[in-house]
């Protein structure tokens, strides 16, 4: 191989090394940055977040403060309550029956919007949490809305329920993911808390025990502030 061949090569070599490295340099820094920008509400306790957990449930009133802020603890830790609460963004999904229908028909009433998939793990982990919290709540002006954005529409998902004995969720789909951008889902599962007006009290981003007394204390303390 000739000499100018040989340079040629090697030139080629350092350019595609500095190409390699300024790409995972760049690589880096943007995982850097996201790690650092990433919302609080992101479903992830540090070690702070955690020993929080042990104290008292609700926490203290302080004056001044909105009351549901004493209720995001214990299991409701990550819920992150709106300053002030925000009204929903316009979207439309399918029923079970594939009707189209939207949050306005569940205007006048306490709803909690879960957003899901089958794909998730997390989401299915908690399913049968929402179905439980359905029916305690029956008796009161309270519902829960669980969409799943399962791409192949509602057939999967419908099996998911039925294999998972869930008898009090209804079957949502929105197939085509329209609601991602609307709500700003950047996690999954993603829940919303809404009030009868159609603004959302608060969010939870990440799997929840929403069966548990805390998530039942802060719903009803919601609904207590409104009432």
């Amino acid at each position: 191989m000739s000499k100018n061949h040989l340079e040629e090569n090697k030139s080629g070599s350092t350019i595609r090394v500095a190409l390699i490295t300024t790409l995972i340099g760049s690589l880096v820094g943007f995982l850097a940055i996201y790690v650092g920008f990433m919302p609080k509400d992101n479903g992830e306790q540090p070690k702070a977040a955690v020993a929080l957990k042990k104290l008292d449930c609700p926490r203290p009133a302080k004056a001044g403060a909105n009351e549901l802020n004493r209720f995001n603890c214990g299991d409701m830790l990550s819920f992150v309550v709106s300053k002030p609460p925000a009204q929903m963004k316009k979207f439309s999904f399918k029923n079970g029956k594939g009707e189209t229908v939207s949050l306005d028909d569940w205007r006048g009433k306490y709803v909690l919007l879960n957003i899901w998939a089958t794909w998730c793990a997390s989401c299915l982990k908690e399913m049968p949490d929402l179905d439980r919290l359905k029916a305690d709540f029956s008796d009161r002006n309270f519902d829960v809305v669980a969409i799943s954005i399962d791409r192949g529409g509602p057939d999967k998902p419908k099996r998911f329920l039925e294999k998972a004995g869930i008898k009090y969720l209804e079957l949502f789909n929105d197939p085509q993911a329209d609601l991602v951008g609307p709500l700003r889902i950047l996690g999954m599962p993603t829940t919303f808390l809404i009030d009868p007006e159609g603004r959302h009290l608060g969010r939870l981003v990440g799997p929840a025990h929403w069966a548990s007394e805390d998530a039942k204390r802060l719903i009803a303390q919601a609904m207590r502030q409104a009432g």
